[in-house]
């Protein structure tokens, strides 16, 4: 898949030297990084969910994403990718790392989400998502109607 950044099908990387942590697929977070709520300047409520695996992450909530990255690959502007991502393809790619994703609501009200039973309207929810990567990389995507909103 061509790619400017990362190939989303090769496996990831994970760093291995520098200070601790040193994150694995599937290692938990440390326990200073957990979900935050914040207030958009528009006065949207909006909770950062912090991911560590793709096993922790919904599949709905996968679909949707990687909808959403792929609509920003298409339309040319921004990602450095020539191909949309396939779906099986995404989540591993993604979360392979650390992501953090943004959603409307507070912290009770998504946690509920997560933990639902799959028939979340996750495209009503869902703010945008970004990644970081082991090598100084980081990746974001926002849902068009939230382009411009700022944290205050």
């Amino acid at each position: 898949m061509p790619a400017l950044i990362d190939d989303p099908l090769s496996p990831p990387n994970y760093r291995q030297s520098g200070l601790p942590p040193f994150l694995q697929q599937n290692s938990p977070l440390p326990s200073s990084i957990t979900p935050r709520t914040v207030t958009l300047r528009d006065g949207t409520i909006t909770t950062l969910i912090p991911f560590s695996s793709v096993s922790q992450v919904p599949p709905g909530l996968i679909k949707c994403l990687c909808d959403l990255l792929n609509r920003e690959i298409e339309a040319g502007d921004t990602y450095p990718m020539l191909d949309p991502i396939p779906l099986e393809k995404f989540g591993p790619y993604w979360f392979a790392n650390f992501a953090v994703v943004a959603l409307r609501g507070g912290l009770e009200e998504v946690t509920g989400l997560l933990q639902g039973n799959g028939k979340v309207k996750w495209d009503e929810v869902v703010l945008g998502t970004h990644y970081i990567k082991v090598f100084c990389f980081c990746s974001l995507i926002e849902e068009g109607e939230m382009l411009g909103r700022r944290l205050d």
